[in-house]
């Protein structure tokens, strides 16, 4: 008897969510009406328990009700690509557990179902979510991080990889929110994001959970926005691109490096929102690089907006960053922003064509991160034939200057974890990069997240 009334339940359940799904839209707007809106800054209160509803919008086909979401297949689909859509509003971790769960929920042993077919879908998460938002800013620690692409960032081995690397001293993660292609790595509310489906191919299926994962294990947490370098908005939205003076269409278009217009007030903007979004799922840090003017190719064809008023370059990265430093201080979030390690040395060519004067910069951010990746430098860079092969100056010549015009703030170095013109990369060189650095703690950058030789510095006690 126990046992038919545990079937019979979900059947009268699902009926009366299909008997009413007509008023999906009035139940939409009844969750709108009570919402708080704690969005805007000028409502912004830290810490409040609950935030909007997270079933405000709910992909086609899904109707969630007594706290239960329910999906109705409208043509014959694959569970997996059903689980991908249902993941953000459910417990579990990655789209594979889900998928595995919605067939044993449901008794649907095949991969896919007909058009019709209604599944319960486990684990659904209560109507309104909890407050991730940081009540205070977190203190920034001796930093010993690595970076990790969007890809990485989202593999299901990911806890286990930064598990192995806490072991051995590692204590901080950066991973990418927003690449250079203009790819997020995570579903985003954002109106062009949605319009454009910057995150259609996201690989971090839920940010709130990989957070929350490494916080639990005392990790420090920075999330990487790649700024204005941005391929697929320039080409898909070229008013918002930076445009070319010859000719009718954006700046560089027949180059693999392609720019959004840092003067562009709608740039900023849809910046903005991302680092606000990232920022309010609880992370401990924003991290902007690209943070700067574009400096390859033909230069002097590149046309800009200038929507703010005709200014400097350096004016107008600076008159960015304080906005966004505001907002982030608004919600408890460290910013951090990423420097040509070349700037460190103060020419004014490198200054002017960046954007980047670090005395401007400074004030308007918690952290500086100079790229001092040896091999990056010239041949003959003050006076070494070949800079990849002498970090100890580079790295510790770098953190000095960038401290002289820092302002007291924290100056974090990337520290290079790559073998690219280096003649014996090994873990000599990378302690030979620490040991250089003499900052509060450094970043480890690879562009491909191989950390094999920094596991093996780190795990040699000599």
């Amino acid at each position: 008897m126990k046992r038919a009334l545990i079937l019979f339940i979900p059947l009268i359940l699902v009926s009366v969510l299909l008997t009413f799904s007509d008023a999906s839209d009035s139940f939409s707007s009844f969750i709108k009406s009570v919402s708080p809106g704690i969005h805007d800054a000028a409502n912004y209160v830290p810490g409040n328990s609950l935030k909007e509803s997270r079933f405000n919008i709910l992909p086609p086909n899904f109707t969630f009700s007594f706290n239960t979401l329910i999906y109705k297949t409208s043509s014959s689909e694959n569970i997996s690509t059903i689980s991908k859509k249902a993941l953000p509003f459910t417990r579990f971790y990655s789209s594979k557990e889900l998928e595995d769960a919605i067939k044993k929920t449901n008794s649907v042993p095949a991969s896919s179902i007909k058009a019709g077919f209604v599944l319960l879908i486990p684990n659904s998460l209560s109507a309104f979510e909890i407050d991730h938002r940081n009540k205070s800013k977190a203190k920034i620690p001796f930093t010993k991080g690595l970076y990790f692409t969007a890809s990485s960032a989202g593999r299901n081995s990911m806890i286990s990889t930064v598990d192995k690397f806490s072991e051995i001293g590692i204590n901080t993660v950066v991973f990418d929110i927003k690449d250079v292609e203009g790819t997020l790595s995570f579903y985003s509310k954002n109106p062009l994001v949605r319009s454009l489906e910057l995150d259609k191919n996201k690989t971090i299926n839920s940010l709130p959970k990989l957070i929350s994962e490494l916080k639990k294990r005392n990790i420090y947490t920075i999330a990487r926005i790649a700024c204005f370098r941005d391929h697929i908005i320039a080409k898909k939205c070229p008013e918002l691109a930076v445009r070319s003076k010859s000719g009718k269409g954006i700046w560089n278009e027949s180059s693999s490096e392609l720019w959004i217009d840092p003067t562009n007030k709608y740039v900023q903007e849809y910046i903005i929102s991302l680092a606000v979004e990232v920022a309010e799922y609880g992370v401990d840090e924003i991290q902007l690089d690209y943070i700067r003017f574009p400096t390859a190719s033909n230069i002097e064809d590149a046309s800009f907006a200038w929507h703010f008023g005709s200014m400097k370059k350096e004016e107008a990265i600076t008159a960015f960053l304080k906005k966004i430093y505001r907002e982030m201080n608004l919600r408890n979030t460290n910013l951090s922003i990423d420097i040509f390690g070349v700037v460190a040395w103060g020419y004014e060519g490198d200054i002017n064509s960046t954007g980047q004067r670090i005395k401007l910069l400074a004030p308007h951010c918690d952290v500086i991160s100079p790229m001092l990746y040896p091999s990056h430098f010239n041949d003959h860079f003050d006076g070494y034939q070949k800079p990849g092969d002498n970090p100890e100056y580079f790295i510790a010549k770098g953190v000095e200057l960038v401290k002289k015009d820092a302002g007291g703030k924290i100056v974090r170095p990337w520290l290079q974890a790559f073998g690219w013109r280096v003649s014996n990369y090994n873990e000599a060189y990378i302690k030979a990069q620490v040991k250089a650095s003499g900052a509060k703690g450094y970043l480890f950058w690879n562009a491909s997240s191989d950390y094999k030789k920094v596991y093996s510095a780190y795990s040699s006690k000599k």
